[in-house]
């Protein structure tokens, strides 16, 4: 493998005969010419000294598995979270990413943080922790139903009570709640996508009551 002489494995395997301790790559990047291709690997590796009965150091045992096919779809994945990021941010919908079943707040749109009143300080809080006061209210239940079942969730005119900027405030959204999957197809998270018509919702209320008082 004269090809890794200028990559740093020689280093590492020095490092470990000179030591004697072992060194763990993990995901490693390994340029290799198979089949008279250059080609980019990935490794899971051990570099472990091999010792003799009075303890000296005579070799090394190197261990590996390769997972160039699992990093190449991380990457993978890793870029079209960046696409749809780029797209989310610049979206005029308020739309947020929530991961796992403890629905982290991954990512979230200007608009989005505009409509709950909070700063950009959310990401990587739960988002409970974000908006307590949503406890009582039925969002966390449409959130684990859609977790759960991989269904779709959408509403027109849904109720909100949010504490927004300090100040409790009854809101109206029309709300999409959208599971997304993995790779094999298991439910990582859900994207929220929603607008705010609280003014339109209020105007139609109060056109409502006019037309009962004049009735």
């Amino acid at each position: 493998l004269y090809e890794l002489k200028d990559q740093p494995f020689p280093i590492v395997m020095q490092q470990v005969f000179a030591t004697g301790v072992p060194y763990y790559g993990y995901e490693e990047k390994a340029i290799l010419i198979i089949n008279g291709k250059e080609e980019v690997t990935y490794y899971n590796y051990v570099c472990q000294p091999y010792t003799e009965v009075d303890n000296t150091i005579s070799g090394i045992t190197i261990l590996a598995n390769e997972v160039t096919d699992q990093v190449l779809v991380k990457k993978q994945i890793e870029a079209s979270e960046k696409r749809f990021s780029n797209i989310l941010s610049q979206s005029l919908m308020a739309v947020c990413i929530l991961k796992g079943r403890e629905l982290v707040v991954t990512s979230a749109n200007d608009s989005m943080l505009e409509m709950w009143g909070k700063g950009k300080n959310v990401i990587g809080k739960t988002l409970i922790k974000v908006l307590p006061e949503i406890k009582d209210q039925p969002f966390l239940k449409l959130l684990d139903d859609v977790y759960t079942t991989g269904i779709p969730f959408a509403t027109p005119e849904i109720k909100a009570i949010i504490n927004r900027n300090g100040k409790m405030e009854e809101s109206y959204f029309n709300l999409v709640y959208q599971p997304y999957s993995d790779v094999d197809d298991s439910i990582t998270g859900i994207t929220i996508l929603a607008t705010e018509i609280t003014g339109y919702v209020l105007a139609k209320k109060q056109i409502e009551e006019s037309e009962k008082q004049f009735r």
